[in-house]
């Protein structure tokens, strides 16, 4: 399970990290205003599911090698995919 944004710092109220990797080859791009989610990208390494979570909402998303998958503050799945 990728927990996003679990312990943000106060001061830091906005912003974006890239390149960020979690437990089995996933990468995580990840942007935040006002000390909210805006917007996360994942990209697999390999096909598998993960789950995504931020606060109470969660969602399993499948991944696709080399595919990344953006997802909203809602962890819903954006289009297009590229």
């Amino acid at each position: 399970e990728i927990d996003l944004l679990p312990a943000l710092p106060t001061a830091w109220s906005q912003g974006i990290l890239n390149g960020l990797r979690a437990r089995g080859g996933v990468k995580v791009d990840i942007e935040w205003r006002d000390h909210k989610l805006t917007s996360v990208t994942l990209t697999g390494d390999t096909r598998r599911t993960v789950r995504a979570r931020y606060g109470s909402s969660a969602a399993e998303i499948a991944l696709l090698p080399h595919r990344p998958v953006q997802l909203d503050s809602s962890l819903r799945v954006q289009r297009p995919l590229r």
